[in-house]
């Protein structure tokens, strides 16, 4: 069980105890759906890191095998695909 202080408006506190619940991400794209994947494409910053945005399966785009990306990578990867880059 979990507890956390709060504040009230008129400066009081209160402290509250539960379980907390861990709230699922929904897809970063319809932002309707609790995402299932995660976006594979590579960050601009040069680093190794991905993008990891959060996808539905309806909004994550299936470019090669194993590689789901979001709308945006997703366009980059074929540009990359169409010149012979990846």
């Amino acid at each position: 069980m979990a507890c956390m202080v709060v504040r009230t408006p008129d400066g009081k506190g209160m402290i509250l105890c539960g379980v907390r619940r861990r709230r699922q991400m929904l897809c970063s794209v319809c932002r309707r759906v609790p995402h299932t994947v995660l976006c594979d494409g590579r960050r601009a910053n040069g680093t190794r890191e991905t993008c990891s945005a959060p996808l539905c399966g309806n909004c994550a785009r299936h470019v090669e095998p194993d590689k789901d990306y979001c709308p945006r990578h997703a366009s980059q990867a074929k540009d990359q695909l169409a010149l012979g880059g990846v």
